[in-house]
């Protein structure tokens, strides 16, 4: 497989997450998305706390796993239009690129886990900051990256991933999470941005 040209692959993440990100976001506002409302660990505890708590849910799989699918195979067409190399990105088929979309779109769900566990251990309740500020500047950091890595590990688990690309997509990618983190605070998803 070949490796693409790392700004051009940073670019193309970062524009099909945040496509992604704009139809989660429409779709948080509907109805029909509270069916999905179903937390992820089933109440389950461990060590006497919720092992994720009520905001992991099913919501958020069963948008974005399919919209960064359809946004690798949409911006994948846009540069193709555009004219750009077909090397500056990898040489797959579309479909190659939906699965490819879609497992990264997993991955960047996935991401959240681990921070969402370790909050629980330390008794954050979901949506909420620590209450300690090397705790609540550690989480807010995190927030911001951890679903952004899990998306670039599941996509460099299949493609190249230049470590360049990886640099860009995490640093512009950790500020346009941070926005959307603010717009979903002011349409009430979220009670807070940091």
């Amino acid at each position: 497989m070949n490796s693409p040209e790392p700004i051009t692959c940073a670019g193309f993440v970062l524009v099909s997450f945040v496509l992604a990100g704009i139809v989660q976001t429409v779709w948080y506002k509907t109805a029909w998305s509270k069916r999905f409302a179903i937390a992820i660990d089933g109440g389950r505890t461990f060590q006497g706390h919720r092992i994720l708590g009520e905001n992991k849910t099913l919501r958020g799989f069963v948008v974005m796993v399919p919209a960064v699918g359809s946004a690798f195979v949409v911006m994948r067409i846009l540069f193709e239009s555009f004219g750009l190399p077909p090397d500056n990105l990898w040489l797959m088929s579309l479909m190659g690129y939906f699965w490819l979309g879609c497992w990264a779109g997993f991955g960047f769900m996935i991401g959240e886990f681990p921070n969402s566990f370790l909050k629980r251990r330390w008794e954050v309740e979901p949506g909420a900051a620590p209450r300690h500020p090397v705790a609540r500047a550690s989480c807010f950091f995190i927030d911001q990256i951890d679903s952004i890595l899990g998306g670039l590990i599941a996509a460099a688990i299949f493609v190249p991933v230049p470590l360049l690309s990886w640099i860009l997509v995490v640093f512009f990618g950790a500020t346009i999470h941070w926005a959307f983190n603010l717009l979903f605070v002011m349409i009430g998803l979220k009670a807070r941005a940091a």
